[in-house]
């Protein structure tokens, strides 16, 4: 707090300012009856809103004087990641955070510089404690075998003092090949280290390359659209069969 009187001179050892104790209190003694004093709070607790009001009083001889400033608790946002078809929560994906009148929401209340970038963490959501004001959060990058859906991309919010708001957005699974190499004469063996391209059925453009693993198998995330796989390497001890096979 800053303390003047009537004048507006400051007083005391630091220019006028003031800290509260543990208690929350600031006790100032030897203090002129008559006197005016006016108290302006300056700067506020982590995590809660400046009340900057000032209050002022006249100090009396024999008499204690009370000057009660309120803080309000300053609010929480939570954002929650979600795959849209099993709800389970998604791990990693990346969200800007920006105040609607400009600037970043900073990682640790400011103190750490985070130009707004934020990832959910393990259970897929992101807090943020000791924020106010219309906050617009949008997703920049999601994990692999996800898509951003455009038209859920970005949301707004009002965080209000001691208010606690929750957004969830969700991401759309991409599709994708599995791809499962057997044995002709034993189709219960499954052989790995075999190589395939997956290629586009429109305009023959090579995609990926991919090879089975020890259970024979082998997955590809791929957007919509009309493929085909061929083997181009077999197994040692196996003949290469290099029959296209498509697939949507």
């Amino acid at each position: 707090f800053l303390v003047t009187d009537s004048s507006g001179a400051v007083g005391g050892p630091s220019n006028g300012e003031y800290i509260t104790d543990e208690n929350g209190r600031i006790v100032i003694t030897d203090l002129e009856p008559g006197t005016t004093v006016t108290a302006r709070e300056v700067k506020a607790l982590e995590g809660y809103v400046l009340d900057t009001a000032p209050k002022s009083i006249e100090i009396r001889a024999g008499e204690v004087q009370t000057l009660r400033f309120y803080n309000e608790a300053k609010g929480t946002l939570v954002i929650r990641k979600l795959d849209s078809v099993t709800h389970e929560p998604l791990a990693g994906v990346e969200f800007e955070l920006t105040y609607a009148e400009g600037g970043y929401v900073d990682d640790a209340n400011g103190h750490l510089s985070s130009k707004g970038l934020y990832k959910t963490n393990e259970n897929g959501e992101i807090m943020i404690s000791g924020v106010t004001g219309t906050i617009v959060v949008k997703e920049t990058q999601t994990i692999p075998g996800y898509t951003i859906d455009p038209a859920g991309q970005s949301q707004t919010v009002v965080v209000n003092p001691a208010d606690t708001q929750t957004l969830t957005f969700y991401n759309q699974p991409i599709g994708g090949v599995e791809i499962i190499k057997v044995n002709e004469a034993d189709q219960t063996e499954r052989i790995p280290n075999t190589t395939f391209e997956i290629r586009r059925v429109s305009n023959d453009a090579l995609i990926n390359t991919v090879t089975t693993g020890r259970d024979g198998k082998v997955y590809l995330p791929l957007e919509s659209g009309d493929y085909y796989a061929v083997e181009t390497e077999s197994a040692e001890g196996f003949k290469l069969d290099d029959t296209p096979i498509c697939f949507t």
